[in-house]
């Protein structure tokens, strides 16, 4: 079967569902994922966009992506199971940030389960 190579379109169309402008799946697709482990082991389980996780400590990791952000302004959401994680805008580069996965009263601890999504525009 011959490939193709690239597909240009500007519009999505589903039989049922309806239509979607293709700049909502490019701008709008997480662009980088992790979810890892800091609890007992540092490990990460799985990944997209992502060529490493630093452990920097106590609830302290440092996710490198494959790809790089177009710019510092990317945002990003984190999670994990004892009550929140937080990003650290002062050490965001269009290559890494931190994540400060914390419990609930605001203290570092390493955690068994987080998550982090980040959304934005490629390099």
């Amino acid at each position: 079967m011959p490939s193709f190579g690239t597909l240009k379109a500007d519009t999505l169309t589903h039989s049922t569902a309806g239509s979607l402008a293709t700049n909502f799946v490019v701008e709008g697709s997480g662009k980088q994922w992790v979810n890892f482990k800091s609890a007992a082991t540092f490990e990460t389980r799985d990944s997209f966009n992502m060529s490493s996780l630093t452990d920097n400590g106590l609830g302290n990791a440092k996710p490198v992506f494959t790809s790089a952000m177009n710019n510092t302004n990317y945002s990003y959401t984190a999670t994990n199971n004892l009550g929140m994680a937080v990003g650290n805008r002062d050490e965001r580069t269009t290559s890494t940030y931190k994540i400060l996965s914390q419990n609930s009263n605001g203290t570092n601890a390493d955690t068994s389960d987080n998550s982090v999504v980040v959304h934005g525009d490629l390099a």
